[in-house]
């Protein structure tokens, strides 16, 4: 399928590496900071409150996930030979597509930093119309998908890897 714009097209997006993480949690002394080794790489942590902004404000669109299920203690992972490794030659990517919305919605909705509607916008309408699927994607309306998800705003729960449903052995 081909589409044909008539103005400029732009879409900007982000993900939960950059919201949570930063050039800290690449510091370390034990060689673990290769697990958070994405591109772009996480920023320093002050850059995060602009992030939010615009998540807030709708400057960014979507949020994705950089998912990217790289193990850390294997021949091939991230951890690779360890410090004797370039740096620059760890797989990049974070597992991240399961700890997404809970992440999203802990920090950003019920910290008051996006609304529930935002919250929607960002993970279901924005990219369903991206991608031409609205409204049969991304609604809630009689004809379209019901692809819903069930949220308790309440309840509290500590992810954990052993609660993911990856073939990795860590979560960011």
């Amino acid at each position: 399928m081909t589409r044909e714009f008539t103005e400029p097209f732009a879409v900007s997006s982000t993900r939960e590496q950059y919201l949570f993480l930063s050039t800290d949690d690449l510091d370390t002394d034990d060689y673990s900071g290769a697990k958070y080794m994405c591109s772009p790489p996480p920023r320093e942590k002050a850059n995060q409150q602009a992030i939010w902004k615009a998540l807030a404000e709708g400057v960014c669109d979507i949020f994705s996930s950089d998912h990217s299920p790289l193990r850390y203690d294997d021949p091939r992972g991230k951890k690779l030979g360890g410090k004797e490794h370039a740096f620059r030659a760890i797989p990049n990517g974070i597992p991240g597509v399961a700890a997404r919305l809970p992440l999203l919605f802990s920090e950003g909705v019920g910290s008051g930093r996006i609304s529930l509607r935002q919250c929607v916008a960002l993970t279901a309408t924005a990219p369903a119309k991206l991608f031409s699927l609205y409204p049969r994607k991304g609604s809630l309306a009689i004809g379209s998908d019901a692809n819903l998800v069930l949220w308790d705003p309440n309840r509290e729960v500590t992810i954990t890897n052993a609660d993911m449903h990856h073939n990795v052995d860590y979560t960011p």
